[in-house]
């Protein structure tokens, strides 16, 4: 893919040692210093209005998709038991958000959470069950 946007051979495999090899990490986070060090003018300069854009745009992806927030069955049943809902639950995940001017597709998981009553030793428990009922991809306008 970067043979689009770069001719030079000698830094093009450069820059995929350095990316797939030499940084450790798949999540490796690359800071502006770094990019520019390594990908040099491809790298746009600093732009306050355009950083604010991004941001705003990174802030509605994470709440879209619920960035930072655990799936724990058991404390989406309390949750709902607290709350009155009637069980079982259907919990939409967000996994993959790709947008054009035109529309977009996401890949997306509905589990459909519940709970069932199991006897052991100590007496019955109650133990959440998790099933997915979606997983997949979906376009949208």
């Amino acid at each position: 893919m970067i043979k689009y946007h770069r001719q030079d051979e000698r830094n093009i495999e450069k820059i995929v040692q350095e990316i797939t090899r030499g940084l450790g990490s798949h999540d490796y986070l690359i800071s502006r210093t770094e990019a520019r060090e390594l990908l040099g003018a491809q790298v746009a300069g600093d732009d306050v209005i355009l950083e604010k854009l991004v941001w705003e745009l990174f802030c509605d992806f994470r709440d879209e998709m619920q960035l930072g927030q655990i799936f724990d069955p058991i404390i989406l049943l309390h949750g709902a038991v607290q709350a009155g809902k009637k069980l079982p639950l259907l919990n939409q995940q967000k996994v993959v958000v790709v947008e054009v001017a035109e529309g977009g597709d996401e890949f997306e998981r509905v589990a459909q959470i519940s709970q069932t009553q199991l006897m052991t030793p100590a007496g019955p428990t109650l133990q959440p069950q998790v099933a997915m009922v979606r997983v997949g991809w979906r376009g949208y306008d």
